[in-house]
């Protein structure tokens, strides 16, 4: 098997837990965008809001939406904190190597809804 088939896996297994723990501590979330083709994200990239080489393309990084009661998106990567530090607390290790949660809180420019594991030096 190779590596990056057995973070999807991985990534897969673990989707459900963040999913779940959001549902726990009280917010409402829908899913986005946990595959995206090479065409979206060259177009993503040439306009800013992506990049060419995204893990979503790879299967390893899904967009997550909190909606508020009133039915509005949270907009601030800060209101995603605690599910960010959850999803982080979820990085470990099996027999065939380790794995890195990352949340897109974390990023240079932050990006509060996207949640992925590290492959091949990217998050």
């Amino acid at each position: 098997m190779t590596e990056l088939r057995r973070l999807q896996i991985i990534f897969t297994r673990l989707l459900p837990r963040l999913i779940d723990h959001g549902f726990v501590i009280g917010l409402l979330l829908i899913g986005r965008e946990w595959w995206r083709t090479d065409q979206q994200a060259a177009w993503n990239a040439e306009h800013g809001i992506g990049i060419k080489l995204s893990l979503h393309r790879d299967g390893l990084a899904v967009d997550l939406v909190i909606i508020h009661p009133d039915g509005s998106p949270a907009t601030d990567s800060a209101e995603y904190l605690a599910l960010g530090v959850f999803w982080e607390s979820l990085s470990g290790a099996d027999a065939e190597g380790a794995w890195q949660c990352c949340w897109g809180g974390r990023f240079k420019k932050p990006d509060g809804g996207h949640f992925s594991l590290s492959y091949q030096g990217r998050r």
